[in-house]
């Protein structure tokens, strides 16, 4: 399978020969393909940012990945909410319930790896799969 024959298609394009109209509902593939370029941005973003000078950063302006919720709560709240903002272009209060969420998330993640970086990269993941990114 190629962009030619195949995955282009499933993931719900058209490829002018065999297809030629896209597809504009969700399908099985098309999900699984975004839900594996999702796992793949969000780890990479949060990979080369944490390598990155504070300084220059787009996404974690806030953090060093080295904050926990003990430590930090005030900063891995506005964190996630400027994310919120950065990545769906949704202004959410620092109290609100995405932040809430956001945190959870973050929670059991650092408490299984023990690592923010880990932490960080599924809440992103989480972002990047949010049906008002994936479909704008």
């Amino acid at each position: 399978l190629t962009d030619r024959v195949g995955l282009r298609n499933l993931a719900g394009g058209a490829d002018g020969f065999t297809v030629l109209d896209p597809s504009w509902s969700p399908n099985a593939t098309a999900v699984l393909v975004q839900q594996r370029l999702a796992e793949l941005a969000g780890t990479y973003a949060v990979q080369t940012e944490r390598r990155m000078d504070p300084t220059t950063r787009r996404l974690f302006t806030e953090v060093d990945f080295s904050e926990t919720v003990e430590s930090d709560p005030d900063l891995l709240r506005l964190q996630a909410q400027k994310l919120y903002l950065r990545v769906l272009g949704r202004e959410v209060a620092l109290d609100g319930e995405e932040v809430e969420v956001a945190l959870a998330l973050w929670s059991d993640i650092h408490a299984l790896t023990g690592t923010g970086t880990e932490a960080w990269s599924a809440v992103l993941i989480f972002l990047l799969r949010d049906p008002d990114f994936v479909l704008y």
